[in-house]
């Protein structure tokens, strides 16, 4: 057998166990362009079964200026089903030409399964002459 095929064989079949291990990371992206919306999923397994698979959904949008990142992390629990374990929103906006804002957001679901804030923390940040920044937060929590 002639070097290039054992190698490739041998790169074919380990790409296989990889798949076949669940190390591959399945994901799915739809960019249309720069300034518009997409998504993307991912799902990550440990092919000795030590650490519980999670799903990771994001969100891009922007509107009027606005970009909005939504990340969903569900984990398996211990009926087989995938349940939330994360969802959080960043938001951030161009208040003038010198203040950007940036919202970050954490939700919980409430007992009939609706969306409910759980924290929000604003920061506002502000171009000053020479270069410099300025910055302020503030966090809610309810």
């Amino acid at each position: 057998m002639p070097m290039t095929f054992r190698r490739l064989l041998k790169s074919s079949a380990l790409f296989s166990m990889t798949v076949l291990l669940g190390l591959a990371q399945l994901c799915v992206a739809q960019n249309t362009s720069e300034n518009e919306s997409w998504t993307a999923s991912s799902q990550q397994e440990a092919p000795n079964g030590r650490v519980n698979p999670t799903r990771t959904s994001e969100t891009h949008t922007v509107v009027d200026g606005r970009i909005i990142d939504q990340t969903l992390v569900e984990t398996l629990g211990p009926d087989g089903q995938y349940v939330l374990y994360s969802d959080t929103e960043k938001e951030s906006a161009h208040v003038n030409d010198t203040t950007v804002r940036n919202i970050e957001r954490s939700f919980g679901r409430d007992p009939d399964g609706e969306r409910t804030l759980i924290q929000e923390r604003q920061e506002e940040s502000r171009s000053l002459p020479g270069r410099r920044t300025e910055s302020g937060s503030r966090d809610f929590r309810s």
